[in-house]
């Protein structure tokens, strides 16, 4: 058994977590000589338990190495391990690093990340900042890190991919169960525009609540600044936002109406110092030393401005939508069916549309012109 498998048993043991694992690294030097240590010495190291050290003097009974790698073989998934030059150095930095990444896609060192999160029960004018911020941002380069979830940071993720940008979901679950179910063609849809699904639990891990405050931290540690764009007081965006702040990020918050809910934990978040933005302008200023020599930043910090209603700039799937769009509304599942163009496809479209001010979204999924 080499260094990675050994180490993607002990990260399958139950109830050790990251900062066990580091621990136990650290003492013995590597998984190998954890699995085979005697317990009592593993007892000997302060937060191990003798139940834990006993899962892990045992821990052939107590998982199923042999299955988790007969899936990797025969997956398009791979396996980073602690330690390794490809694992993303901003993670490997965190007091609490994840011993074992599971991925899907592209992993590379990216230079610069900005996260984004907020509600699932995003409103119409949450998740239109949210994509319009996101583009941009994505435009001007910044990889855009959030965590698949509806609402929010379904809107982020669709932002990045419209700007042809790079997008990354940090997963609270392991990669056989994607969550929720409707992104999974989000999710398909990142991997194949050179993005990047990212989680540290097991593969067969089912989505639980109790494991979406570590992927926030994630979210945090990777992202070089945060936008919380909607939350409400209790919910992960403010988990993530909470631990952004302990690592001395950048924290940014949209206001909303006063007497919304789901903008209350966003309220809270500027009244205790996070930074308040209604443009992207506003972030990209905090930035400015990164992207000073970035011809397109010094030519069009606005991108969407700066395409105006310039059909010149219409790609193929703007145009098709734009002869079918009238003043009447038209459903998107219409737009789909008439266009017989891929559904990510009409909906990067749409969004480009609405924000160059050609097309006007309406409730209902409804579109017009």
């Amino acid at each position: 058994m080499n260094n990675q498998e050994a180490s993607i048993a002990l990260n399958m043991i139950s109830g050790i977590g990251p900062i066990n694992a580091k621990k136990l690294i650290a003492k013995y030097g590597n998984a190998s000589s954890v699995l085979n240590s005697s317990v009592a010495e593993l007892k000997k190291i302060k937060g191990i338990s003798d139940k834990i050290a006993n899962r892990i003097y045992q821990w052939e009974d107590n998982v199923n190495l042999k299955k988790e790698l007969e899936i990797i073989q025969n997956s398009p998934y791979e396996v980073c391990i602690l330690g390794e030059e490809k694992y993303p150095k901003q993670l490997s930095s965190l007091y609490d690093p994840p011993l074992v990444l599971y991925t899907y896609g592209n992993l590379r060192n990216l230079s610069h990340t900005f996260g984004i999160v907020g509600s699932r029960q995003a409103s119409y004018y949450g998740i239109k900042m949210t994509k319009k911020i996101s583009y941009q941002l994505a435009y001007q380069g910044f990889a855009i890190i959030s965590g698949l979830a509806r609402g929010i940071d379904t809107a982020a993720h669709q932002g990045a991919l419209a700007a042809e940008g790079i997008t990354i979901a940090v997963i609270g679950s392991g990669l056989n169960h994607l969550y929720p179910e409707e992104n999974k063609a989000l999710a398909k849809n990142i991997v194949e525009n050179e993005g990047l699904l990212i989680s540290e639990f097991p593969l067969n891990t089912p989505p639980d609540k109790r494991n979406f405050p570590r992927r926030n931290r994630l979210i945090a540690g990777w992202s070089e600044g945060l936008l919380v764009s909607e939350c409400a007081k209790y919910s992960g965006a403010m988990i993530t936002a909470n631990y952004a702040n302990e690592m001395g990020k950048n924290v940014y918050a949209l206001p909303g109406p006063a007497d919304q809910i789901t903008f209350v934990g966003s309220h809270e978040l500027i009244r205790d110092g996070a930074i308040l933005v209604t443009k992207t302008e506003e972030i990209l200023e905090d930035y400015e030393e990164i992207f000073k020599k970035d011809k397109k930043y010094l030519a069009s910090i606005n991108p969407i401005k700066s395409l105006g209603n310039n059909t010149d700039f219409q790609n193929s799937e703007e145009a098709t939508i734009l002869e079918i769009l009238s003043s009447a509304p038209i459903h998107l599942d219409e737009i789909i069916t008439i266009t017989k163009l891929p559904t990510q496809a009409v909906i990067s479209a749409l969004m480009i549309l609405e924000m160059k001010k050609q097309i006007q979204r309406l409730p209902g999924q409804y579109f017009s012109k």
